[in-house]
């Protein structure tokens, strides 16, 4: 057997490598199990700053048609969300889907929208006003999906979104 000499200094870096990837499974920023809060209760208390239909998906780079969301358009625009999600119930099918064509066909131009990777983002299960959410990713928006996007205030050079929601088209 040879005698293996090991040196003050190997024996610390190991020590303190063996220390910090302890550390690092043990403590995984990741872990998004305990006391995690839903991706919904994540979005700004705030109204959206942008609301535009997906025309274009470069990367993370998206640019919407900008929907234009009025009282001439849209009845609903300055109701609270209880009064909106009445005020839809009482239409049929059919005036629902008249009224969000209007509200479609009615655009103010495009805008390009960086999306930074991790923000929170959730998308609508299903049609109605009573859809549940649940966390989406860059990979739900795509072309036709309807985007309520709420910008990063921090930032004044460019579109950042600080949280996005996905409707479907």
């Amino acid at each position: 057997m040879k005698n293996i000499k090991i040196t003050l200094p190997v024996i610390i870096f190991l020590s303190v490598g063996g220390y910090f990837l302890g550390q690092s499974l043990t403590n995984n920023p990741m872990d998004t199990t305990a006391g995690s809060v839903s991706v919904s209760e994540q979005k700004p208390d705030r109204k959206s700053d942008i609301y535009g239909k997906v025309i274009k998906v470069e990367g993370n780079m998206v640019t919407l048609a900008l929907i234009d969301v009025d009282a001439s358009t849209d009845p609903t625009v300055n109701m609270t969300p209880e009064e909106k999600k009445e005020y839809k119930q009482s239409l049929s099918e059919e005036e629902r889907m008249a009224l969000k064509n209007l509200s479609l066909s009615s655009t103010l131009g495009n805008v390009i929208v960086t999306v930074p990777v991790g923000i929170p983002m959730s998308k609508k299960l299903g049609q109605g006003t009573d859809a549940s959410e649940t966390e989406a990713t860059l990979a739900d928006v795509s072309m036709g999906k309807i985007l309520s996007v709420w910008i990063n205030q921090d930032e004044t050079e460019r579109n950042l979104a600080e949280y996005i929601k996905v409707s479907g088209n």
